[in-house]
């Protein structure tokens, strides 16, 4: 399952996980052609409506592919509990400035979302890394990356 959430928190892992999750910046232009696909996560109304825009704008830029009914539907208001598995993902949409208002139909000068692709892969501990510096075993999660 994909979900696009604002955030990532360890209580979205089962109790007692214990496994790999692989955390990955994403260009904006990627977020948004995976977003189509994805399950809404976003809590606040607020920051939904604004990653709908921020997202519909790169599209409308022409630097992604998703259909815009997708992306309306993903970035729907769902203040829901996301329990995640292994194989899921998780698109972070990362708001990074002053406390938005209540409300606030544009982001405020000098705030902006970042793109973070989560991946939750089970059975590998990330206690231990490989020379490469990926935790042991996690050729599954290097494969999925997008």
């Amino acid at each position: 399952m994909r979900y696009l959430s604002n955030a990532f928190s360890m209580n979205m892992l089962p109790e007692g996980f214990s496994g790999g999750v692989m955390i990955e910046p994403l260009q904006a232009c990627v977020a948004c052609s995976m977003a189509g696909r994805a399950e809404p996560a976003i809590g606040h109304e607020t920051t939904a409506r604004l990653v709908r825009t921020r997202l519909l704008d790169i599209l409308e830029e022409g630097n992604a592919v998703a259909a815009p009914s997708e992306l309306e539907r993903a970035t729907e208001f769902n203040r829901a509990t996301i329990a995640l598995s292994p194989g899921d993902e998780l698109i972070v949409a990362q708001y990074r400035g002053p406390r938005l208002p209540e409300g606030a139909m544009t982001l405020p000068e000098g705030a902006k979302f970042s793109f973070v692709w989560v991946l939750v892969a089970g059975g590998t501990k990330v206690a231990s890394k490989s020379a490469s510096g990926w935790p042991q075993g996690a050729a599954e999660m290097r494969n999925r990356r997008p």
